[in-house]
């Protein structure tokens, strides 16, 4: 019997950026004086210990608040910018009970895991929250640590843990109108077929 298994990470663009600017006041009129503050927050959500075997996604390089997406924050971007951003994650299949007991064991990914990354490669419009055109914005899988995957994207060698990396590429209208953006409508897949435990 065959068995698939399908988990996504979400792909998420946005304006915010990772600092807080606070203007000191204006240039030539110093001294200056002030201070900024960063919010620390903490989310996260207790599950029941793990059982049996269990297909794992992480994101690793650029994580959402959940851990559940990748999230690609581009700042404050010009008409006729051109910005990479790069996010990263790993899939593993653990078994947490293996039949000679012990601690939980990765199993081989070779032939039995399928990632693909959907419109991969492929330019699409990025809108602002009025649904104005601003741009063009691709998704491209890569493949890190020598992993390679065949045109299919099928595992093709020895492997325990597959760690895919997403480059997020825009390039911004020369008449682009101001506003925030945002594109939620990109998955990765995982896809798992017969696996057996060893």
């Amino acid at each position: 019997m065959r068995k698939k298994i399908f988990m996504g990470i979400m792909l998420v663009l946005g304006t915010m950026s990772f600092a807080n600017i606070y203007e000191l006041g204006p240039v030539g009129q110093g001294p200056y004086s002030g201070e900024a503050k960063v919010e620390l927050r903490i989310a996260g959500n207790a599950v029941a210990k793990p059982a049996g075997l269990r297909l794992e996604i992480k994101p690793t390089m650029s994580m959402g608040p959940r851990g559940e997406s990748l999230e690609f924050r581009f700042g404050d971007l010009s008409p006729n910018a051109q910005v990479r951003a790069q996010g990263a994650f790993t899939a593993e299949v653990i078994d947490y009970a293996p039949t000679a007991g012990g601690n939980p064991v990765k199993l081989n990914l070779k032939d039995k895991v399928k990632v693909t990354l959907e419109n991969d490669g492929t330019e699409r419009d990025l809108k602002n929250t009025n649904q104005d055109t601003i741009g063009k914005i691709t998704y491209t899988l890569m493949n890190t640590k020598g992993t390679s995957l065949d045109t299919n994207g099928t595992i093709t060698q020895d492997t325990y843990t597959y760690e895919g990396n997403i480059e997020s590429y825009i390039v911004v209208n020369a008449n682009a109108n101001a506003g925030e953006f945002y594109d939620s409508g990109s998955f990765v897949t995982v896809e798992v077929t017969g696996i057996v435990k060893p």
